[in-house]
């Protein structure tokens, strides 16, 4: 299938984030969650724990993101469960935990008229 070659599969253990929904997220809450891989089940459905807690729903390889960096391990995940949500909010009082340094690809401008100036888009 295409979504098998676009999405590699990940493995136990892996650090991973998974994208909060906007519907809920609060005010000042974080976009992505960091978890980590605790099982994989036969049908490619993993179960993700976070550092509050063991996320109640399973999910698809494409709904998270690999991280390279190892920011959590099976052992430090709570057993509570709870949904997204809450692990969220959660998150929120504990944000300063943890931190997954992302890469700034570097882009240059294509104008005729400067090319080598780096930007943004802001």
């Amino acid at each position: 299938m295409e979504s098998e070659k676009k999405h590699f599969p990940i493995k136990k253990g892996s650090t991973v984030t998974i994208p909060v929904p906007a519907l809920d997220r609060g005010k000042g809450t974080l976009r992505n969650l960091i978890g980590v891989i605790m099982e994989i089940t036969k049908n490619n459905y993993y179960k993700i724990g976070t550092a509050e807690e063991i996320l109640a729903q399973l999910y698809s390889r494409n709904q998270i993101g690999a991280c390279k960096s190892k920011q959590l391990s099976v052992e430090e995940v709570p057993e509570e469960r709870c949904t997204l949500r809450t692990a969220s909010n959660l998150n929120l009082e504990n944000n300063d935990l943890y931190h997954v340094i992302v890469e700034e690809d570097v882009t240059r401008c294509n104008s005729k008229c400067h090319k080598t100036l780096d930007y943004t888009n802001k």
